[in-house]
């Protein structure tokens, strides 16, 4: 997304006429005002909640952070990034 408003604002584009960015954690959502520099559509893509949990528990796993090994754990984070990815 930086990289994206970089170039826009290098080269001057009157409007870019697409903009693909991936929302993976709460601190790497689009600041609002980037949000509203362009007229936006979104298209969101969620993967089945089962394959999503057992992503976040092997990331655990691979990554030794236990608290991410809990299944409990996992469905909290997977809905409360859903929730705040609804919420941009």
């Amino acid at each position: 997304m930086r990289l994206r408003l970089q170039t826009y604002k290098e080269f001057k584009w009157e409007q870019p006429r697409f903009l693909q960015d991936k929302v993976l954690h709460d601190h790497y959502t689009p600041p609002l005002e980037v949000l509203r520099a362009f007229p936006t559509k979104s298209i969101l893509f969620i993967r089945e909640p089962i394959e999503s949990i057992k992503s976040i528990i092997a990331m655990g796993r691979k990554n030794g952070n236990q608290v991410y090994e809990s299944s409990s754990f996992a469905c909290d984070h997977y809905c409360s990034r859903i929730e705040d990815i609804i919420a941009i």
